[in-house]
């Protein structure tokens, strides 16, 4: 049984001074904010989530041309109405995965609200 342990000890010893520092991190650079008008991305990511108050919602990430990461979260009972609903019909969207991939065209629209300032989708369609 020592001679085991020994072993397995050996091996993390071995495997720990082999390690590497892994692969260079790269974060890009994200926000919830657009200044007003219409922008080409492509949707990188898509998914429902529940916030701690119970509300479900669905969080898109779009990658805008110069390599910033647009978040945009919408209520579950509006991803299906417009502007939603016209790239659901145009892309064949059957699950919010669906979403991935797709290049888009959208708008943006700001909405003053309690002192913050929102940045919405007011229009989205594929860019074709």
């Amino acid at each position: 049984m020592n001679t085991i342990l020994k072993e397995i000890t050996n091996e993390a010893t071995t495997n720990k001074t082999n390690m590497t520092k892994g692969r260079k991190l790269t974060a890009k650079p994200s926000t919830f904010y657009l200044d007003e008008g219409t922008y080409k991305g492509t949707i990188t990511d898509a998914y429902w989530y529940k916030k701690d108050d119970g509300q479900e919602k669905v969080m898109l990430i779009f990658e805008i041309g110069n390599g910033t990461e647009f978040k945009t979260s919408v209520p579950d009972y509006m991803i299906e109405k417009y502007p939603y609903s016209e790239l659901i019909s145009q892309a064949n969207v059957s699950y919010t995965e669906d979403f991935v991939g797709l290049k888009v065209k959208f708008t943006i629209r700001h909405k003053e609200k309690d002192g913050m300032t929102y940045s919405n989708i007011k229009r989205i369609k594929l860019d074709v």
